[in-house]
């Protein structure tokens, strides 16, 4: 919303500025996760956090999931994951690939013919079948904060 009223008044609309999207990007969501997180504790028990691993364990009670791997490649390593794409016939394979080799099993989102599949990414690696003749594109909204290999 924040993002839709600075646009709206052309705040950032210098030559020498560039949006890198119109929609938050993950890393965003992320981060109003964690205030969100920190504001439920306010809430409920009046205790935040006092170290990043406070935090995953916190963060990985209330969504119910193992977030570690995510932790770990966006906030405890400098260089952003590379996506691999290699474009075999009608098949394109995917692989993460991370610093020190750490596991990174994010799924991407791939739009075929207008049409958006999401790749599950077991093992940092997935493929998708691609009809003859037909242009596709990865992560369509831009929500992966990610590097890119063709």
């Amino acid at each position: 919303m924040l993002r839709e009223k600075l646009i709206n008044k052309k705040i950032g609309s210098d030559k020498n500025f560039n949006w890198r999207s119109y929609e938050p990007v993950r890393l965003e969501g992320f981060s109003d996760a964690v205030f969100g997180f920190a504001v439920t504790l306010l809430v409920v028990s009046l205790e935040v956090p006092k170290t990043f691993d406070e935090l995953l364990e916190m963060a990985e009670k209330i969504s119910g999931k193992k977030l570690d791997w995510f932790f770990e490649v966006y906030l405890r390593h400098a260089p952003l994951p590379i996506l691999n794409v290699k474009n075999l016939n009608n098949k394109v394979e995917l692989s993460w690939e991370t610093e020190n080799n750490l596991p990174f099993p994010m799924p991407v989102d791939v739009s075929i013919d207008g049409k958006t599949i999401r790749v599950e990414m077991k093992d940092g690696k997935g493929s998708f079948q691609l009809p003859a003749n037909v242009e596709y594109t990865i992560d369509p909204p831009g929500w992966l904060l990610m590097d890119m290999k063709k």
